[in-house]
């Protein structure tokens, strides 16, 4: 299965904090377990060079191919998203 190019996206400056944080997570699991981003996309069949544009914070991730990083990771999806918990959106001011 390749990485659909459809799926992939520029991140907006409203999810950019969250967003990097997903992708920052997922480049330290990498990392722990010693796995390259050849690694990563060999096992995820999602290509190389889109391993490095989430990693690199470039372009959102979908939910299908963070989970299909997860699976290469062997790691749960609550190990990537429990950093999300760090997270607190900027509040909007409802008075204009």
């Amino acid at each position: 299965m390749s990485y659909d190019r459809k799926t992939a996206r520029q991140i907006n400056e409203e999810e950019r904090p969250w967003v990097l944080l997903l992708v920052e997570r997922l480049k330290l699991l990498r990392e722990e377990r010693g796995l390259t981003q050849i690694e990563v996309a060999r096992r995820s069949g999602i290509h190389r060079v889109n391993i490095c544009r989430m990693e690199s914070g470039h372009h959102c991730p979908n939910i299908e191919n963070i989970m299909r990083v997860c699976e290469a990771l062997e790691v749960p999806p609550s190990a990537v998203f429990e950093v999300l918990d760090q997270y607190r959106p900027p509040s909007r001011n409802q008075n204009p």
